[in-house]
């Protein structure tokens, strides 16, 4: 039994108590109890002396993880303190290189916005994507939404061939710098552009887009053209400048001897006709020769306050008629409120001449030209159009005809010395090239407007004039045949002017002797002593000069008179300036008839 048990049985019925039968079984049913607690007891006991030491052991091994673990999550935390200074030093750099790229789009985009050339990205099928402001004014549109729906090849382009060319070079380039174009405006104006253009290729290499400025160079091209025209007209003016000395000294000889001829024939005498054709052929080399000079610059002229309506209209009942044909009706429109002009009205009334008949010429079946007059006012909007004018008021004189117009190709040389569609027998190509060189003479411009099939319109501009009217006096008609009998001295170095002279002037009673230098004419002058009257003397000859020989001729004889002749444009001014520093001096400008000359004669003499 277990002593637990028999400790307690003692407590009640003594140490040597009997137990009573009927507890026996109970009492082992709790012996057995209290046996197996104590069995369980030794077992728990043997259970928590195991768990214990396992504890110890977990507990050791957890010191040392945890001591490991702060050491990793120490070494971490650096690590994360280190990405974090790192990370924040890529977000500060991230945020600078975008407000970088955000200010440098900023400056494209207001450089794209603010250039005065037109900016475009197109993509290779002819669609603009993007295009500027100035591109936007450049092709006369609205707005860049309305630009952006046009087809680039079909709609901007003047000539397709462009516009295959431009693809050409692009694609096998990557660029193109500087290729001009023709592009056609909204409103249908032509204008001139350079078009620098780089394309855009995608990863493989295939073109996605073109980049493109355009530039527009129409104003500088018309003034190219301007330029080349006055080059060509100053090297065809020294040209002609250079010829006229000799080509008029033929001219003067040509007309002497005509003169000499038609004297020694009777009235009825039929040669005399040749005579006079003789001479006609001279007076008409005499005008080209005037034209040649005029649109080459070397024609002296007398500009005066001039009314062009009064001009035409006096024209219109007699020039006008002779040189337009009959089948074409001339109408006239002229504004009485236009204002003077300032030019030589010779000069004036062969710009219309030439206007006129080049207009009838163009109208070969017939038609009407019309010549119309108005004031005009160019301000900044005008010389876009025609940069060669000053800003101010203007009189507008235009011609048009109804005639068959003027190809594009043709346009572009018109005003050039000599260019002509007409036939030798017809023309000369002198006609608008002097138009137009008289006109920009006396500080105006020419501008021609034309179509095939629709007739040609020329406006000229000519400065208005603020003066007034100037009264001249009548010209006196020379007489046929003026004589004398003074003593003359001929000083010439062209022997056919200087024979055929001497024989005229002794015809008309006056005593002659020649000279072929002025250091020749000097001599005799000297020989002669007092007994010279009158020098008639070339300007431009060897040794020297006919100013050189009249300065010395009136220092040693002030009272002689000096004649001053010449075929050189170039010495009028000099002549003439020198004319008027004395009263007995004066000038004829070759070539000139013996009428001319002997009235000039008299006239000084006569003094």
């Amino acid at each position: 039994m277990h002593k637990l048990l028999r400790r307690q049985l003692s407590k009640f019925f003594g140490r040597e108590g009997e137990v009573p039968p009927a507890l026996v079984s109970f009492l082992e049913v709790v012996d057995a109890a209290y046996r197996q607690a104590d069995h369980d007891r030794i077992l728990l006991e043997r259970s928590l002396d195991l768990t214990s030491t396992e504890l110890l052991e977990a507990n050791r091994e957890l010191r040392v993880y945890a001591s490991d673990l702060e050491l990793r999550v120490a070494e971490r935390t650096a690590q994360l303190q280190t990405t974090n200074v790192s990370l924040e030093l890529e977000i500060e750099e991230r945020v600078a290189a975008e407000r970088t790229i955000s200010e440098s789009e900023e400056r494209y985009r207001s450089l794209f916005e603010s250039s005065k050339d037109a900016i475009y990205i197109s993509t290779p099928e002819g669609r603009l994507v993007d295009i500027n402001p100035a591109g936007v004014e450049l092709f006369g549109y609205d707005s860049a939404e309305e630009l952006l729906m046009v087809d680039v090849g079909k709609d901007l382009y003047r000539h397709q061939e462009d516009r295959e060319r431009f693809l050409t070079t692009v694609d096998s380039e990557g660029f193109v710098r500087d290729g001009e174009l023709a592009i056609v405006r909204k409103d249908g104006e032509v204008i001139n552009v350079l078009d620098t253009t780089t394309v855009v290729r995608d990863e493989a290499g295939e073109v996605i887009a073109y980049r493109g400025i355009l530039r527009d160079v129409t104003t500088q091209r018309r003034l190219d053209r301007e330029l080349r025209q006055v080059q060509k007209m100053e090297a065809v003016g020294r040209l002609a400048g250079g010829v006229a000395h000799d080509f008029n000294n033929l001219l003067t000889a040509i007309f002497a001897y005509a003169a000499q001829l038609r004297r020694g024939l009777d009235e009825e005498d039929h040669r005399r006709s040749y005579v006079d054709s003789i001479a006609d052929a001279a007076e008409r080399g005499s005008v080209l020769t005037s034209r040649l000079l005029a649109f080459g610059r070397r024609h002296v002229l007398r500009p005066v306050p001039l009314e062009i309506n009064a001009v035409v209209s006096e024209m219109r009942g007699g020039l006008l008629r002779q040189v337009i044909p009959e089948d074409v009706e001339l109408v006239t429109d002229l504004d009485p409120e236009v204002g003077l002009v300032r030019v030589d009205p010779t000069q004036f009334e062969q710009v219309v001449l030439n206007l006129a008949m080049n207009a009838g010429d163009a109208m070969p079946d017939g038609g009407r030209l019309t010549m119309r007059s108005s004031g005009c006012h160019v301000g900044d909007t005008l010389l876009e159009d025609a940069p060669a004018l000053e800003p101010g008021d203007y009189v507008r004189l235009t011609v048009e005809d109804t005639g068959t117009g003027i190809s594009d190709p043709v346009r572009e040389h018109i005003f050039e010395p000599f260019f002509t569609t007409k036939s030798a027998e017809n023309g000369t190509g002198l006609g608008l090239a002097t138009v137009y060189s008289a006109v920009r003479e006396c500080g105006g411009l020419v501008e021609v407007n034309s179509e095939l099939g629709k007739g040609s319109s020329f406006d000229v501009y000519f400065p208005i004039y603020r003066g007034t009217l100037e009264q001249t006096p009548p010209e006196s008609r020379p007489a046929v045949d003026i004589v004398g009998n003074e003593n003359l001295l001929l000083v010439e170095d062209d022997p056919s002017v200087r024979v055929v002279l001497k024989e005229y002037l002794e015809d008309q009673g006056y005593s002659v002797l020649t000279a072929d230098d002025g250091e020749d004419g000097l001599e005799v002058a000297r020989r002669s002593g007092s007994s010279v009257d009158l020098v008639l003397s070339d300007v431009v000859m060897p040794k020297m000069n006919g100013i050189e020989l009249a300065r010395a001729l009136r220092s040693e004889t002030p009272e002689i008179k000096v004649l001053l002749i010449s075929g050189h444009t170039r010495d009028r001014k000099r002549v003439i300036e020198e004319s008027l520093s004395c009263a007995s001096c004066s000038f004829l400008q070759k070539p000139f008839t013996p009428q001319t000359l002997v009235t000039k004669i008299r006239e000084l003499l006569d003094e």
